[in-house]
């Protein structure tokens, strides 16, 4: 999952505006928060993340 540039917001803004990130998360799947101009964070809705999750768990099973 790629997070698209229009979809990242710094950690303060995030901080002080969470309504945005929701908002972003909501239209495109995923925002990315920045700290120190660097990407630190992925916000996703849960149903993402369980199937990320999901995906996680099957790998490592695979690996076993």
């Amino acid at each position: 999952m790629l997070v698209n540039k229009h979809n990242i917001v710094d950690i303060s803004e995030a901080s002080q505006n969470f309504s945005k990130v929701v908002q972003l998360v909501e239209n495109s799947g995923v925002a990315g928060i920045l700290k120190n101009g660097s990407p630190k964070y992925a916000v996703v809705s849960f149903a993402e993340y369980e199937e990320l999750q999901s995906y996680k768990n099957l790998w490592e099973m695979r690996a076993k």
